[in-house]
C-alpha cells in the first residue's frame, strides 16, 4: 500500500524532481531530440545537414564564378572597344598620305641622289618625329592646265577617308613657256585646284615655282608667285615662296648652269628643301 501511495504521489511531478524514493524509480537519461527544423531536416552534424552545407556552398561559389564570369566579358569587351578605338587614332596618325603634285622639279629632275626637295622634305619629316607616305606624282614640262587636268584622277585611288590625306601642288614655271597660258588663267588653275582639294577633304599646301635661269621668264614666275600667294591666303593655305631665294641661291644657279640650264643637282635642291621646311612644312603635317 505503502507503495502504491508513493506512486500516486509521484505522478504528478516533474521528471526532474523523481529522486529515488523506493524501487524501481531510476534516473533517466535525457537525450535532445533530433532538430527538424533546418532545410535539409537534420540536426547539426547530421549527414543530411552536412551535405545540404556542402550543396549551398557548392552552389554560392557557382554563383560567384558565373559573377567573376560576366565582370572579365564585360572586362574583355571594354578592353576590345578601347584597342578598336586606338586602332582608329593611330591608323590616322600613321596613315598619313600626301601627295606631291607638279612638274619637273616635284620629279626632282637632274638630282643625282634621286631625292629632290621631295624626298628631302619627307626625310627631315622622319627625323622630327612625323611619319607619312609620300607620292610623287610630277610629271615634266607639264603647265599648271595639265597638272590640274589629272591631279583628281590620280588623287582618287590613293586617298583613303579613314586615314590622314594631304596635298602638295607646286607648278606654274612652264605656264609662260611654250605653253603661253596667261597668268590670269594660272591663277584660276590653282583656285580651282585648290577648292578641289578641299570639296575631297584634302589639306594643301602650295610651293610657288621655282626658277629656270632665264631672266625674263623668271620676272613673269615671280610675279605668278605672288598671285599664287594671293589665292593660298584667301583660302587659309600654307603658301612657301621660293623664287628670289632660290635666284639669289649659288648652289641652285651654279648646278643649273651646269646641267640643262634649268635643273639644279642636289645642292638646289637642298636648298629649295631647306626653304619649304623652314615654311613650317612638318609643323603643318602635325
Amino acid at each position: 500500500m505503502r507503495g502504491g501511495g508513493l506512486q500516486r504521489k509521484n505522478r504528478g511531478q516533474p521528471a526532474g524532481d523523481r529522486v529515488g524514493d523506493g524501487a524501481g524509480v531510476g534516473l533517466q537519461p535525457v537525450v535532445a531530440p533530433d532538430d527538424d527544423d533546418g532545410p535539409c531536416g537534420g540536426g547539426f552534424g547530421h549527414p543530411e545537414t552536412v551535405a545540404c552545407a556542402l550543396h549551398d556552398e557548392h552552389r554560392h561559389a557557382g554563383a560567384v564564378e558565373l559573377l567573376l564570369a560576366a565582370c572579365a566579358r564585360r572586362r574583355d569587351e571594354r578592353e576590345r572597344e578601347a584597342e578598336h578605338a586606338t586602332w582608329r587614332i593611330l591608323r590616322l596618325v600613321t596613315d598619313r598620305r600626301v601627295l606631291f603634285f607638279g612638274d619637273s622639279f616635284i620629279a626632282g629632275t637632274g638630282d643625282p641622289t634621286g631625292l629632290g626637295w621631295v624626298g628631302r622634305v619627307v626625310a627631315a619629316s622622319y627625323a622630327d618625329g612625323v611619319a607619312l607616305t609620300a607620292y610623287v606624282l610630277g610629271v615634266r614640262g607639264q603647265s599648271s592646265v595639265q597638272v590640274a587636268k589629272r591631279w583628281r584622277a590620280e588623287a582618287q585611288p590613293r586617298i583613303d577617308p579613314a586615314c590622314d590625306c594631304r596635298a602638295v601642288f607646286s607648278f606654274g614655271t612652264n605656264d609662260g613657256g611654250a605653253a603661253a597660258i596667261t597668268p590670269e588663267r594660272s591663277v584660276q588653275t590653282l583656285a580651282t585646284v585648290l577648292d578641289g582639294a578641299g570639296a575631297l577633304g584634302l589639306r594643301t599646301f602650295v610651293v610657288g615655282p621655282p626658277p629656270v635661269g632665264d631672266g625674263q621668264r623668271d620676272d613673269r614666275v615671280a610675279a605668278l608667285s605672288e598671285s599664287f600667294a594671293d589665292v593660298a591666303a584667301a583660302r587659309g593655305v600654307p603658301f612657301v615662296s621660293v623664287i628670289e631665294p632660290l635666284r639669289a641661291s649659288r648652289s641652285w644657279t651654279s648646278e643649273a648652269a651646269a646641267g640643262d640650264g634649268a635643273h639644279p643637282a642636289a645642292g638646289g635642291y637642298e636648298a629649295l628643301a631647306r626653304l619649304v621646311l623652314a615654311a613650317g612644312f612638318v609643323g603643318w603635317l602635325r
